[in-house]
Parts: structure tokens; C-alpha cells; sequence
């Protein structure tokens, strides 16, 4: 009953995630990015929890400041792989491919351990779908 349950939350989560990359599969251009003075607006209601502020900015579309929040706690906590996984999937509704693999690259083979590898390896065939790193479902 309890893989059961884990398996429809994995499931549901990687939906939600490959919804949110078609939902946003344009790139992203740092022109469409917020300014500065609606950073400081998205800033302002900070909660003080990092990834719950990472969630905003990327609601607002600020992938840039997200993954800037993300990219310091992964300096913080280098052993936390769930920060590594965040990381990815920033850059994964971001449309950043590039940025995308070189940070799976960097960190494979921990990711590749991680409970969140299922996701990862989807979105990673999502975003590169000829790169042979990924496992086509």
C-alpha cells in the first residue's frame, strides 16, 4: 500500500513537471525575464525558507534568481542532492538545456541514486531528447 502511495505521488510529480515544461517550452529569453524592481517586489515576501522562495520566482518566471537561491544552498549543503534535483528542475521549466546538463553531468552520479532519479531521467528526456544519458520511456 505505502509503493502504492509513493508511486502515484512520483507520478503525479512528473506530470506536474512535464505539464509545466510544455505549459512553458519557449525559451526563455533574459529579456523575458522580471526587472529588477519586480524582483524587489517577488523579494519582498520572502518566508525566509529558501526553496519556498525558489517556488515563487519560478511562478513569476524569474529562473535566473531561482536558480542563483538554489545554486548558494547547494554551496551551503553540497551533500544535499535534493537541492542538486531542484536545481535541475529549474533549469528543466526554464527550457535551459545547456545549463541542464551540465549540472547533471557535474553531479551524475549521486542524482542517478537519488529517489528523485525517475523524475530526472524524464525531464532529461524531455529537454534532451537525443542525448543517450536518459532513458526513453
Amino acid at each position: 500500500m505505502a509503493s502504492e502511495l509513493i508511486n502515484l505521488f512520483i507520478g503525479i510529480a512528473i506530470g506536474f513537471a512535464i505539464g509545466v515544461y510544455w505549459m512553458t517550452r519557449r525559451s526563455i529569453r533574459a529579456s523575458d525575464q522580471p526587472s529588477a524592481s519586480q524582483l524587489k517586489d517577488i523579494a519582498r515576501d520572502d518566508t525566509g525558507d529558501p526553496l519556498e522562495d525558489v517556488d515563487r520566482r519560478m511562478a513569476y518566471g524569474a529562473y535566473e534568481a531561482a536558480a542563483e537561491i538554489v545554486t548558494a544552498q547547494i554551496a551551503e549543503h553540497p551533500e544535499n542532492v535534493q537541492l542538486k534535483a531542484k536545481l535541475l528542475e529549474i533549469y528543466f521549466v526554464w527550457g535551459s538545456e545547456e545549463k541542464f546538463l551540465a549540472t547533471f553531468r557535474e553531479h551524475e552520479d549521486e542524482l542517478r541514486r537519488s529517489k528523485d532519479w525517475a523524475k530526472l531521467n524524464i525531464m532529461g528526456g524531455e529537454l534532451c531528447p537525443d542525448d543517450p544519458m536518459f532513458e526513453k520511456s
